[in-house]
């Protein structure tokens, strides 16, 4: 797995303010590497040791205690649980009981010491589960945070540090009228038939709305049987869904599928690790894929995804608008690293998509497709700009279709390419070799004579990444780090297959 830095961020905030995308004007990621996925250290072991000596208004409780009513009818808000190593097997769905504001209720181990609940857990508002291992292979949802029920709204639930297994449906479910959940630091893994993690608005006329999904590893291995998603969101207010890795996918649909959304979802930072997915199938319908937006609202939200490492996806690496159904997207994709080494097959597909931006991209291998054979599902002023496409296949179906569309890919890189765009919508693009550092080690740095450097609007860098510099007396990191490394770069013969 990949390293990334544990974000320090508070459980709780009693207001947010509005969401905003900046776009970098200037990046120096020698001395700020870009960091992709979930740390190496997730679960019960990221959630520091506690006991009644180093914790106020502490609860200790045992296998052995009557622990099924505290945690459901007993505790009070401000209290935190810590249960004694051992198994915990429940005889039902468990209630957890309802903190207060600024006095959440927290369940986590004693000590240090390794906890396994057997049993699904409903949590209520004000809640804090962390540092468990939660195994519910019978029950519907290992998690479920859900305001269905006449139980009214929830709001500031957090789920951290946690192994999460199981769920006949989905591992953890958020529905409805649920605002500020924040799920991190936990290795997830369930939804026999469903997801890992489902958030969607079904009962009400409420969205589930500011949930933060960051440095987990999601994986679909506990069940065999062919499943759904990683992560599906289904009418939805706003989401990010930032530093994780998608891997150990047995047999699944996608990583990411975005449904319907009323604001756009931030996407950033995530490893998706396609060598490591749909290792027996590809789920319930068979599509496969890193990731999938078609929302069939009418209207899109223009996400945001950018800083991903899209890592040898099986067919599709993201699927915009590709549906049967009459569906659309949007989003503005920027910095991020697509290597489709190994997979020929592997597909960038934007049909049915408006005022889509691709920019400042890194892409190796693979194919990017515009529109559809059929000339009827053709993206809408799509802007492919400041990208380094090396030996991709073009495709490009919006030009041959009289639909009136139009796109343009001003300042690209395309090296190697088969097919075309036109290039009457490419003015100052080339064919030049963008020079990188070492493509065997996947380092996709510019060596300092690239002809990427500097040579986009306002004097900005090409592709994902900037200049590297040889520096002998640095240390040696992983690869996927992208930083310096302490051997002088050399040239390779790099062949897609």
């Amino acid at each position: 797995m990949l390293s990334s830095i544990i974000l320090s961020i508070p459980l709780f905030f009693a207001a947010f303010a509005p969401f905003t995308h900046a776009n970098p004007a200037t990046r120096s990621q020698n001395s700020q590497p870009i960091i992709y996925g979930a740390s190496n250290l997730i679960g019960p072991a990221l959630e520091p040791c506690a006991t009644e000596n180093t914790t106020s208004n502490a609860v200790v409780l045992a296998p052995t205690s009557d622990w099924q009513q505290y945690l459901t009818k007993t505790a009070k808000p401000g209290e935190t649980i810590l249960l004694h190593g051992g198994v915990y097997q429940a005889n039902k769905k468990l209630w957890i009981a309802a903190g207060a504001a600024e006095q959440p209720i927290t369940i986590k181990p004693y000590g240090c010491e390794e906890v396994t609940l057997l049993a699904g857990l409903r949590l209520a508002s004000y809640t804090v589960v962390a540092g468990l291992t939660i195994e519910a292979a019978e029950a519907q949802w290992v998690i479920q945070i859900d305001s269905n029920d006449d139980v009214g709204s929830i709001q500031e639930v957090a789920l951290q540090n946690n192994n999460l297994r199981g769920g006949t449906i989905d591992a953890v479910r958020i529905s409805d009228d649920v605002v500020n959940v924040r799920i991190t630091g936990n290795h997830i893994d369930g939804g026999e038939g469903g997801h890992d993690i489902f958030v969607a608005q079904n009962k009400t006329t409420y969205q589930p709305n500011h949930i933060y999904i960051t440095n987990n590893r999601l994986t679909k291995s506990f069940f065999k049987g062919p499943a759904e998603d990683m992560l599906q969101v289904r009418g939805v207010g706003y989401v990010e869904f930032t530093g994780n890795t998608c891997t150990d996918g047995y047999d699944m649909e996608q990583c990411v599928d975005i449904k319907t959304t009323s604001a756009p979802m931030l996407i950033a930072n995530n490893f998706f690790d396609g060598d490591h997915l749909h290792l027996a199938g590809k789920g319930e319908d068979g599509a496969g894929g890193c990731m999938v937006i078609h929302e069939a609202v009418g209207t899109t939200s223009q996400h945001v995804i950018e800083h991903n490492f899209f890592d040898h996806c099986k067919d599709s690496i993201i699927r915009f608008g590709a549906d049967s159904s009459p569906v659309t997207s949007n989003g503005i994709i920027r910095y991020n690293l697509f290597d489709q080494t190994g997979q020929p097959n592997s597909l960038m597909q934007i049909q049915r998509a408006t005022s889509l931006e691709f920019v400042n991209n890194t892409f190796i291998c693979g194919h990017f497709k515009l529109g559809h054979s059929n000339e009827q599902d053709i993206p809408q002023s799509t802007l492919i700009k400041q990208n380094i496409f090396y030996q991709v296949d073009l495709e490009d179906h919006v030009s041959t279709a009289n639909s009136g569309a139009t796109y343009t890919c001003p300042t690209n890189i395309f090296f190697g390419a088969t097919g075309n765009f036109r290039p009457e919508h490419c003015p100052n693009s080339s064919a030049s070799d963008p020079h990188f550092v070492n493509m065997l080690s996947q380092n996709y740095y510019l060596m300092p004579d690239s002809p990427a450097l500097g040579t986009g609007e306002s004097g900005v860098d090409l592709g994902a990444y900037s200049a590297w510099t040889y520096n002998a007396s640095a240390p040696t990191y992983a690869f996927q780090l992208f930083l310096p490394v302490a051997s002088a770069p050399e040239p390779v013969t790099f062949t897609c297959n």
